[in-house]
């Protein structure tokens, strides 16, 4: 038997501590990023994007 394909259902059905997206037809989930991950991002955006982004 065929699989349905994913819908946006899919992703409103996913608990909060998770996030997904659908890729062709596909739904693929993970957990969200912990604070420090989201802190450390942050972090290295502000640090490395601005020279780049000035060319």
């Amino acid at each position: 038997m065929a699989k349905k394909p994913a819908t946006y259902a899919d992703l409103e059905a996913l608990p909060d501590h998770v996030v997904g997206e659908i890729i062709a037809g596909e739904l693929y989930a993970s957990p969200r990023p912990s604070a420090p991950h989201v802190t450390a991002a942050s972090h290295l955006v502000m640090a490395v994007g601005g020279p780049f982004d000035l060319g």
